[in-house]
């Protein structure tokens, strides 16, 4: 009897584990908590989403756009940050002159940080994986020093229509 009660306790206690897991935190949320954590120290909590963009340098931002879009949503979920409206933010980059690919160096870091008056930007890179996943490397960037202060990465399945198409490598004929 006693065995039996061990084991039921057992089963128990590893369905409790295996199910936390699944207790309604996704992809998208455990990456926001993991990047908000590091951002407990910023001054005015104030940030800006980039869109992310792919390692690869292939053209167009659809895949990009939709990640931060989602991740956007999960921070603003959390409460613990003031998110700088995307199309502030999409008007402000377009009259500095800023890619909207997500590829940002330390200057453009800086200059975004003065006129949006953010503390730091998330940006980051994609990579294609097999069976339609996407690895999703997303960094917390502090715009004072553009340095970075946070990382965290999730694989997510690739679940909408459309995107960026991978750059086909150009074959050339050798006489």
């Amino acid at each position: 009897m006693k065995k039996i009660i061990i084991g039921f306790i057992s089963v128990i206690v590893f369905m409790g584990f295996t199910n936390l897991s699944f207790a309604g935190v996704d992809s998208y949320e455990e990456l926001a908590i993991e990047i908000a954590k590091a951002g407990d120290n910023l001054e005015s909590g104030k940030i800006a989403i980039i869109p992310f963009s792919y390692t690869d340098g292939r053209k167009g931002t659809t895949d990009g756009s939709v990640i931060s879009e989602r991740l956007t949503m999960k921070m603003i979920n959390l409460q613990k940050f003031e998110i700088i409206e995307r199309s502030v933010l999409d008007k402000v980059m377009n009259e500095l002159k800023l890619q909207s690919s997500g590829i940002m160096d330390a200057n453009s870091t800086k200059e975004l940080g003065k006129v949006l008056g953010v503390d730091a930007i998330i940006t980051g890179t994609l990579i294609e994986r097999k069976g339609g996943k996407i690895e999703v490397n997303a960094r917390l960037i502090k715009t004072e020093t553009a340095r970075a202060i946070g990382a965290a990465q999730i694989i997510i399945e690739k679940d909408w229509l459309g995107g960026d198409e991978a750059i086909q490598p150009v074959q050339q004929s050798v006489y």
